[in-house]
């Protein structure tokens, strides 16, 4: 769970960073068709980018190329035997719990507005059917709205102002617009602590009215006339999360937008601007105290025991428990010395610590060959065990990348010296240890 909650975390940064670039050049300028796809385009990159595999890595460096880190142990309990450790693992574990809760309530509010919509729906009657289909409510306090192929309107409505309520809801549906909608619904839930993903939706809601508004003036309906519909429909019951409804955005800014120039064909080139943007997102994902909070929010897992036989989900890096010095030391003593600790009183250590441990990871670790070339940078998380005379053994993958980087990173663990083995109590004991290891092309 808390790698789902850090790849959010990471959608949330490019996002934030693109749109304040699209809000800054473009929101502003009479081009809705390119703004639209600029806004698709930044949800696009946003979900994309932190899926790569090496998508954290391409801006780390380190010795020899490498980078390595230790799993993130409690140290030993006190003051009532509540450790660091543990209060981060709270405190990411309390994080973890309230985006949920979040994107919960956020997942019954739209299925309430769905059901509220299904219920104006039923309650309509069609008086056309094929695309698009229009219906009419006996609701006159609804505005006109569509949602997928469907348009529906109140009888006064349709009575009054039906064939320019019907010319700007059919743009909306010829358009897909309702698309638009559903994707960027989904991106609150999952975002939803992230303004620029409110923002983004208002955005797109916007310019999905500003080409249903031209559709209409572009149809032969007066400037004058068409602004005094939108202000009479102004107030009405709408449904903004999942349908495009006439009396959606500010008026000023729609009226504003029709008497408008069209922007000129240089003033679409600040589209561009977007690029460099993503490799500033990318940077900043990578400064190191961001990239140390999403490796700690990564590793996180709502549940985590202290032995390795109790099979933790594959996406648990670190184990988050703390215990003390006497629970470790009964457990040894009741469990034998085949057990398999993730944490205890003297931890494992490379030979020469860890400025050794750089030295001869960037000495012995291969790039390989088969690698696709400009692959750049990736990192592959090893999780092995120092067993208690040393040596290195159960060596796995807790999260790869290609094939030969798994292989290559894979090899050089297992080829390393014996280290000084974790101890409880001046015993020596087999203890887990996880080594996220970066490869960089030369």
């Amino acid at each position: 769970m808390g790698h789902l909650l850090s790849y959010s975390l990471e959608v949330s940064l490019v996002s934030l960073l693109l749109y304040s670039v699209y809000r800054w050049l473009l929101s502003n300028e009479n081009q809705p068709a390119l703004n639209r796809a600029v806004l698709l385009s930044i949800y696009a990159v946003a979900l994309l980018l932190p899926a790569l595999p090496h998508f954290s890595y391409w801006f780390s460096s380190g010795p020899g190329d490498i980078e390595f880190g230790t799993p993130e142990i409690a140290g030993v309990a006190h003051n009532g035997g509540e450790t660091a450790g543990e209060s981060v693992s709270w405190l990411v574990g309390g994080s973890i719990l309230l985006w949920l809760a979040g994107m919960l309530i956020l997942m019954i509010q739209t299925v309430a507005v769905w059901f509220g919509i299904r219920r104006i729906v039923r309650s309509a009657e069609c008086i056309r059917s094929g695309f698009p289909r229009v219906l009419i409510t006996p609701d006159d306090t609804v505005s006109p709205f569509s949602c997928g192929h469907t348009m529906v309107m109140s009888a006064e409505d349709y009575r009054l102002n039906g064939d320019v309520i019907m010319m700007h809801e059919s743009c909306h549906i010829a358009r897909r617009h309702w698309i638009d909608l559903i994707l960027s619904r989904i991106f609150i839930i999952f975002n939803w602590y992230n303004p620029a993903a409110w923002m983004m939706s208002d955005s797109l809601r916007d310019i999905h009215e500003y080409q249903a508004d031209m559709a209409v003036l572009s149809g032969g309906v007066g400037v004058r006339e068409y602004q005094m519909l939108l202000i009479k429909k102004a107030v009405g019951k709408s449904f903004p999360a999942l349908a495009n409804s006439l009396n959606h955005s500010k008026l000023k800014n729609r009226i504003t937008m029709m008497l408008k120039t069209k922007s000129s064909k240089g003033r679409r080139m600040r589209a561009l601007a977007l690029a460099p943007a993503a490799v500033v997102a990318l940077a900043v994902v990578n400064l190191p105290f961001v990239a140390n909070a999403l490796s700690s929010i990564d590793a996180a897992a709502l549940f985590a025991g202290n032995k390795v036989n109790e099979n933790p989900a594959a996406s648990e890096i670190y184990s988050q428990q703390s215990v003390s010095v006497e629970s470790v030391s009964n457990s040894v003593s009741e469990s034998g010395s085949d057990e398999v600790l993730t944490m205890c009183e003297e931890m494992p250590e490379f030979e020469g610590g860890l400025e050794a441990l750089y030295k001869w990871l960037g000495e012995n670790i291969e790039y390989p060959a088969d690698a696709p070339k400009g692959y750049g940078k990736t990192r592959v998380v090893l999780r092995f065990v120092v067993k208690s005379d040393g040596t290195i053994g159960d060596v796995e993958v807790l999260r790869g990348s290609m094939a030969c980087f798994d292989k290559a990173a894979i090899k050089v663990v297992k080829s390393m010296p014996a280290w000084k083995p974790g101890k409880v109590s001046g015993k020596p004991v087999n203890v887990q240890y996880t080594l996220p290891v970066n490869f960089k092309e030369q």
